[in-house]
């Protein structure tokens, strides 16, 4: 009996500290702060609220509650935008604070600015301005407050995450954000020549958008698919738009008047892609069917059925209309590229994959090079002249490239966009990353404007951001 009754009055002591009050945890931590002296007592930033944490090695008089915690606080920073951080220290060490350093993810600045603190209050604040924030729309990250004191040893640091903004919520911003589909943008496509201010977006929504990029405003959308749109291409003169998508169907339609002109139901599985040649004479439809078709835009005659024995996943007519090429290949086994002749069909290159699927491909505005795309976030460039590899680039995605474009100028600039929200470019002729931004959401696609200077991005929540190439690109 002793020993029943010594259990019970064990258990219910524990199941008094497990119950106990979430508020009398934080008491405990405010007061282990007070108790260890802890300098920074609060800190605001656009009224959010962060508490401190500290690293191992900080000086005692700077020491801090062993806990360190984290809040996602409503933040906002604007390139060329002041803001401000308002922080409390102990009013005991108010002479020892020397300055606050801030560190951005991703960002390009790190602030570290002297800090003046009331004596009375304790309260003094950090001001700055960020000339620029490399990023396309509303981010997720993580900055980094160190306090250091007067000799500039680094005291308490704050970790703190907060939505990073791009200049797409400026007014006065060249970027703008469209939100063109209830959910995931499939494909954009601006025409290959001609007006740069028509885009046309294909959505999960089963519709096609087009739009006035210049202002943002819709011009009309397209009805009639019964499965997502995954492909879209815009004739030079923006009169028709293609699309394919998982109804099997390659649809062409009148711009002006919204009417579908042409449903071609040959395909017996997913139309991945769509591309039309420069003249607009030929279009291309690749599926996952294991077959293209090559038809006469005008009339919608079939001029050849391809059939390179896997799932096309990408097909693209070069910029001089005399080569057609596909990205091929299953998540289960290696992929590989092929190109054709478009005067006599002949295959004239094959460039296997040891590792991956081709998820998407992309010639060099002079055609004498071709990029692909294969899983975990790889690009290689091949030679059109020799049929040789120039290089093999790791984009540091670690995730599948889902959409892929040279820019016709500069001509040597390479963007890649994955689904786990990497939008990155490189330079093309050494391979070296000249940007590269991780976003909250996956990105799904991504196009050129026709003279190379607006960038289109498309991401799985529906919204297509524009950015100019200026803005990433000296």
């Amino acid at each position: 009996m002793r020993l029943i009754g010594w259990l019970l009055a064990v258990s219910a002591v524990l199941l008094a500290g497990a119950c106990k009050p979430e508020n009398d945890v934080y008491t405990t931590s405010n007061e282990l702060r007070r108790e260890a002296n802890a300098i920074i007592e609060a800190m605001t930033f656009e009224g959010g609220i962060v508490v401190e944490g500290t690293p191992p090695k900080a000086p005692d008089w700077m020491t801090a509650a062993p806990r360190l915690e984290s809040f996602y606080s409503p933040l906002k920073i604007l390139p060329e935008r002041a803001f401000n951080i308002r922080l409390v220290v102990g009013r005991g060490n108010t002479g020892r604070v020397g300055s606050l350093a801030l560190e951005l993810e991703y960002a390009d600045r790190h602030l570290q600015v002297p800090l003046q603190v009331d004596p009375e209050s304790g309260a003094a604040t950090l001001s700055g301005i960020l000339n620029k924030v490399p990023d396309m729309g509303a981010v997720k990250t993580l900055a980094i407050l160190t306090l250091l004191d007067t000799e500039g040893n680094p005291g308490n640091r704050v970790y703190m995450r907060f939505n990073l903004v791009e200049s797409i919520d400026s007014p006065d911003a060249d970027i703008r954000t469209i939100a063109t589909h209830p959910n995931m943008v499939g494909a954009l496509a601006f025409p290959r020549q001609g007006p740069s201010n028509i885009i046309a977006s294909g959505g999960f929504d089963r519709t096609i958008a087009v739009w006035d990029l210049l202002d943002g405003r819709s011009l009309i959308r397209l009805v009639g698919h019964t499965g997502s749109v995954l492909t879209v291409a815009v004739t030079n003169d923006t009169t028709q738009i293609v699309s394919g998508g998982q109804d099997n169907t390659v649809r062409i339609w009148d711009t002006q008047s919204g009417t579908l002109l042409t449903t071609n139901n040959d395909h017996t599985d997913f139309v991945q892609a769509v591309s039309l040649s420069p003249d607009d004479r030929l279009l291309a439809s690749g599926s996952w069917d294991h077959t293209i078709r090559v038809r006469n835009l005008e009339g919608g005659s079939l001029v050849r059925l391809i059939e390179p024995g896997d799932r096309v996943n990408d097909v693209e007519f070069s910029p001089d209309g005399t080569m057609l090429a596909a990205g091929l290949g299953l998540l289960t086994h290696p992929g590989s590229v092929r190109v054709w002749n478009v005067v006599d069909w002949t295959e004239l290159f094959v460039f296997e994959d040891p590792d991956r699927e081709v998820t998407a491909i992309a010639f060099s505005p002079d055609g004498a090079q071709i990029a692909a795309a294969y899983g975990r976030g790889m690009i290689r460039i091949w030679n059109l002249g020799n049929g040789l590899e120039i290089r093999t680039i790791d984009s540091g995605a670690g995730d599948i490239i889902k959409s892929l474009a040279f820019s016709p100028n500069p001509a040597n600039l390479l963007v890649s966009v994955t689904f786990n929200g990497y939008f990155t470019a490189f330079d093309a002729g050494t391979g070296e990353i000249a940007f590269s931004r991780r976003a909250e959401r996956a990105l799904t696609a991504v196009t050129f404007s026709p003279d190379g200077q607006i960038i289109a991005i498309g991401n799985n929540k529906g919204i297509t951001r524009i950015l100019r190439l200026s803005d990433i690109w000296p």
